[in-house]
Order: C-alpha cells, then sequence, then structure tokens
C-alpha cells in the first residue's frame, strides 16, 4: 500500500502531498505497532510540514513523534520533543486549542511515565478543561481523553476515589459514541482491586455490549480495547480471565503477516496467562511467536526486545533447553545490559557461552 501511495505521489511532484501520504502511512504504522519505522518516517516530514507553512499539521507531527519516543527511549528523551510541540501549539493556536490540549496530554504522559505523577497533574488538569458548550464532537473526545489520563494520574497518586469518579465523566462526555467503552472498562477493572470481582466483570461485559452496539464483532477496532482490559486484569491477579478476552483479541487480529507486531503484543500478554497457569512450555512458544513482531515494532537491540529475549532464555533453561538458551543469552552478553537490573545482568554473564 505505502509503495503504490510514494509512486502516486512522485507522480504529483509536490513534497507537501508526499509529505501527507508519508504521514498517514506513519499512522498505520503506529497503529499495527511498528514503532521505530513511525518514528523514522514522522521525523523526515515534519521539517517539510514546517518549510511549507503548515504549523498546526508540522505540530501535531511533532506531538505524535513525542508519543513514539517515550515507548521507543523512554521519558528522559521523550519530555523536549513534548514540551517542544506544547510550547508550539499554545504560541500558534492558543492555550484553549484541541492541539493544544493534545500537546498537554502528551506531556502529561511522559511525567507519569517518569514517575512524576504530581508534576504530571498540572498539565492533566490543563488537557481536560476543554470547553464543550456549543463546539464539535472532537471537544468532547478531548476532553474524555484528558479526564481518562487525569484518572490514570490520581491512580498514581493513590486516590482511588477520584480515578473512579474521573473514569465515569469521561464516560459521561463520550455519550453514545463506542469510545464510551474505554473509560468504563477502566472503571470496572478498578473494582477488582478493591476486592469487588462480580462488579468489575458485569462493568467489564457492559463496556464490551456497548462496543458491540457501534462495531461488528469482527471488527479490528475492538482489539485495543481487548488488550487494554486485558492487561489490566493480569496487574489485577485476574490471568484466566485476562485469556479469554486474550482469546478474542487472537481471533481478530488475523495472520501474523497483517499485523505482526498487535499479534506479538497478543502473544505475550498469552505468555502471561499461560505463566500463570504454571504452562511454561506454552508460554515459551508464545513468546518465541512474539519475537519477529517485538523486533519489527522496537528493532534489534532494543532493550524490550532484549527483554523478551531473556524471559525466552529464562524459561528455556528453566525447561532444561539448555543450548537454546545459551545461544539467547549469547545474543545479549554484548548489549547494554543495564535497563534488564542487575541480577538479570549477571545471569545472562553466567549463562552466556
Amino acid at each position: 500500500m505505502r509503495d503504490r501511495a510514494r509512486s502516486l505521489a512522485a507522480r504529483v511532484d509536490d513534497p507537501l502531498f508526499a509529505a501527507r501520504i508519508e504521514l498517514a502511512s506513519a499512522r498505520v504504522e503506529v497503529a499495527t505497532r511498528r514503532s521505530k519505522d513511525a518514528a523514522k518516517t514522522l521525523a523526515e516530514i515534519e521539517p517539510v510540514l514546517s518549510e511549507r507553512g503548515r504549523a498546526p499539521l508540522a505540530i501535531a507531527v511533532q506531538r505524535e513523534r513525542a508519543e513514539l519516543s517515550l515507548r521507543l527511549d523512554g521519558p528522559e528523551a521523550a519530555r523536549p520533543l513534548a514540551q517542544a510541540a506544547l510550547d508550539a501549539a499554545g504560541e500558534t493556536l492558543g492555550p484553549y486549542a484541541l492541539l493544544t490540549a493534545a500537546a498537554a496530554r502528551t506531556l502529561a504522559e511522559v511525567e507519569l511515565a517518569a514517575g512524576q505523577p504530581d508534576v504530571a497533574e498540572p498539565l492533566a488538569e490543563r488537557a481536560e478543561r476543554i470547553p464543550v458548550l456549543g463546539g464539535p464532537m472532537r471537544h468532547r473526545i478531548e476532553l474524555s481523553q484528558g479526564k481518562m489520563l487525569l484518572a490514570r494520574v490520581r491512580l498514581a497518586q493513590g486516590d482511588r476515589t477520584s480515578a473512579a469518579k474521573l473514569h465515569e465523566d469521561a464516560a459521561m462526555h463520550y455519550m453514545d459514541m463506542p469510545q464510551a467503552a474505554w473509560p468504563r472498562a477502566q472503571r470496572a477493572l478498578l473494582d477488582f482491586e478493591v476486592g469487588e470481582p462480580a462488579r468489575g466483570e458485569t462493568g467489564l461485559v457492559e463496556a464490551l455490549t456497548l462496543l458491540g452496539e457501534h462495531w461488528e464483532q469482527a471488527d479490528p477496532r475492538r482489539i485495543p480495547l481487548l488488550l487494554d482490559i486485558a492487561a489490566g486484569l493480569l496487574e489485577r491477579g485476574q490471568p484466566a480471565l485476562a485469556g479469554t478476552v486474550l482469546e478474542r483479541a487472537a481471533l481478530l487480529a488475523g495472520p501474523v503477516h497483517e499485523s505482526f507486531g498487535v499479534r506479538a503484543r497478543i502473544d505475550r500478554l498469552r505468555a502471561q496467562v499461560a505463566r500463570a497457569a504454571g504452562d511454561d512450555a506454552r508460554a515459551l512458544e508464545l513468546l518465541n511467536e512474539a519475537y519477529l513482531g517485538t523486533d519489527g515494532d522496537f528493532g534489534m537491540g532494543h532493550p524490550e526486545l532484549d527483554r523478551l529475549n531473556l524471559e525466552r532464555a529464562d524459561l528455556a533453561w528453566s525447561l532444561g533447553d539448555r543450548a537454546f538458551a545459551e545461544r539467547l543469552y549469547g545474543t545479549l552478553k554484548d548489549h547494554d545490559l543495564d535497563p534488564l537490573g542487575p541480577e538479570a545482568a549477571a545471569r545472562v554473564r553466567s549463562r552466556a557461552p
């Protein structure tokens, strides 16, 4: 698809048109979890958009680059990009523009990832102060996203009550849109934390039912919510229920070649379910299947790929497949092992041939 789009852009011979084609392709890469490719593309087109007088679009690209940098490189690398996008949006569009709110959310995400919820709080509050009266539906969507982010900040601060109320408010502002299923699901996950699993399960069913009122059962747009629910259930000690949700996501994801990055995330979550059930052999199979998609998402030598290979090596070692484990440890020994922690680094060095 990208090759056909580039061929068309070449025939038109318009750099701005070509940049828009590349932007669309990069957003597809983000959706299918090919993050390193998307980051490279966005870095290439941002100057073109700026030079052609498309400041809002260039700011949007800078914000998206910050989000990818957070995922690929961590909060310290992402912070300058996110701050620059927020400053540019505020100066160009004003404090109440949707893009300014989105940029504030991105910077808040960076600070939250850095373990600074108190720093993230005013940014998240800024993102949720979008005027909606008489505004387009997009204003409600941005406001709801801001409330959901602020709920995560409150949760990081230990305030579950406020987080629950914010998720409820976000669902209300989404009204009858399918996106309302996200805050409803997050609200339901909080019930598991406070020892009310029956109420939590009911809330999750209601969230998925709402989604079904808008999107068909085979609609792949369901996958992100299913994965968020499954990850949340695993974090809250509900692996069996998470496994049921993941089976539905796996059916929607399709063949690996269509969405290999998405499928890799599914398989890594399913591996957690298998390990919780004591089936380490199945967990290793799933992690092996996740390798190519994780490599395509993050790239060779990335700490996330190293974490996957370490988990594969440790499982293979515990299952008695020392030869396979040693090969995996060997691929890691020359990498920067600091992100894996001192115990993991020592294990790699002692077991690598």
